[in-house]
C-alpha cells in the first residue's frame, strides 16, 4: 500500500488528501466549508471532496484512486479511536455518541480509521516535521482549543482508553473559567483561542470604564460587535497597548506554560512542538510569558534543557499523520 486518504475535520474546514506514504508526498488536495447541518451533510461532502481528488487526478493524468484505498480521519475530541465513535463535537451538532467511522465506510466504501486530530497532528509532525527525531515527542496544537499527542517510540501512546495527550484540560486555576466541556480552570478556558475571546467578551460587559476602553481598543483591532471579538482582535488590541488584552494574553501564555509544565514533568519530552493558529499568530507575543511560567513549574534540573519549537507542517498535520497512522497499523511504514 503506497497510497491512503486522509481527512481532516476542522471546525472551520474539511479537508481531503491523497497521500503517497513512501515520501508523505501530497499528491491531491481538495477542501470545503465544514457543514454545520449535522452528521450527514458532513458524510455527504467527505464523499464529494473524495470523488474531486479523483477528478483532479485525472486531470492531471495521475493514477486513479483505488477503490479500496483506506481513509485515516483526523477529527476534534471527544471521541473514543477504537471504536470509531464521537462523543459529542463541541462545534459541530448531532454528533453525540455518533458511529463516526463506520458511517464515512458505509458511505463511501472504505475502511475509515478515525483519531484525535491533535494526535494524528502529533505523528505527522514526528513524521516528516519539526518533532522528526525526537523521541518522545509531545505535540500540543493552540488554536480554538488546547490539544495534544504524545509520539513515544515512533507511534501515538493513547493511554488505556486512546484519551492521552489531553493537555488543554489540565487544571491551572482552581475554579477558573470554564472551557467549552464546561471544565472550570482548565488551560483551554483560559489561554484558548476560544478562551481568550469568551472572557474579552465577558470584560467588555462590565458596566465600568474598563469595558468602555476595552471596546474601543477592540474596535480598532477590528472587532466592530462582541460577537466579533476573537483571538486575533485582541492580540492586535494587546499589541496596541490596551492594558486589558495584555492581562488577558499573558494569562493565556501562563495558563498553557503551565499545563506544559505539568506534561513535561510527567513525560520528560525530547522535543515539544507547538502549532495551531493561535501560536502562529501570536508566537513572539505568548513565548515569553509561557516560557517563563514552563520554566518556573518544571523540575529545577530540566529548566535549561527544554526543547520548543513551532511546528513545520502547518494544515496539512493532521492529513499526512492520519495517513501516517494507516501504513503504522497496517505494516507498510
Amino acid at each position: 500500500m503506497d497510497r491512503v486518504l486522509a481527512v481532516d475535520l476542522g471546525g472551520t474546514w474539511l479537508r481531503a488528501a491523497l497521500v503517497d506514504l513512501r515520501g508523505g508526498r501530497i499528491l491531491a488536495r481538495q477542501r470545503c466549508a465544514t457543514p454545520l447541518g449535522g452528521p450527514e451533510p458532513l458524510l455527504e461532502a467527505i464523499d464529494a471532496l473524495i470523488a474531486r481528488l479523483a477528478a483532479e487526478l485525472a486531470d492531471h493524468g495521475g493514477d486513479p484512486i483505488e477503490p479500496d484505498l483506506p481513509i485515516g480521519l483526523a477529527c476534534p475530541g471527544p471521541l473514543d479511536p477504537d471504536s470509531g465513535t464521537t462523543d459529542g463535537l463541541p462545534n459541530l451538532p448531532g454528533f453525540a455518541d455518533f458511529p463516526l467511522a463506520a458511517r464515512v465506510t458505509s458511505i463511501t466504501g472504505r475502511y475509515c480509521r478515525l483519531h484525535n486530530d491533535a494526535s494524528l497532528a502529533a505523528l505527522g509532525e514526528a513524521w516528516l516535521g519539526a518533532g522528526r527525531g525526537y523521541d518522545p515527542l509531545l505535540y500540543v496544537t493552540w488554536s480554538t482549543g488546547i490539544g495534544g499527542g504524545i509520539v513515544l517510540d515512533g507511534r501515538l501512546f493513547g493511554g488505556a482508553k486512546g484519551l492521552a495527550g489531553e493537555i488543554g484540560h489540565l487544571v491551572t486555576q482552581d475554579g477558573g473559567p470554564r472551557c467549552a466541556l464546561g471544565h472550570a480552570g482548565c488551560a483551554e478556558g483560559i489561554g484558548s483561542g476560544s478562551g481568550i475571546a469568551r472572557r474579552a467578551r465577558a470584560r467588555l460587559a462590565q458596566p465600568d470604564g474598563e469595558g468602555v476602553a476595552l471596546a474601543v481598543a477592540l474596535r480598532e483591532a477590528g472587532a466592530a460587535a462582541p460577537d466579533a471579538v476573537d483571538a486575533r482582535t485582541v492580540s492586535r488590541a494587546a499589541l496596541a497597548g490596551d492594558p486589558t488584552c495584555r492581562q488577558l494574553m499573558r494569562e493565556a501564555a501562563r495558563a498553557t506554560g503551565l499545563a506544559l509544565a505539568g506534561a513535561v514533568n510527567l513525560i520528560d519530552p525530547a522535543r515539544i512542538v507547538i502549532g495551531g493558529g493561535v501560536a502562529r499568530g501570536s508566537w513572539s507575543q505568548l513565548m515569553p510569558e509561557l516560557q517563563r511560567s514552563l520554566a518556573q513549574s518544571v523540575l529545577a534540573w530540566d529548566r535549561r534543557a527544554i526543547d520548543l519549537v513551532p511546528a513545520a507542517l502547518g494544515d496539512d498535520a493532521g492529513l499526512l499523520g492520519a495517513a501516517r497512522l494507516l501504513a503504522l497499523e497496517r505494516g507498510t511504514a
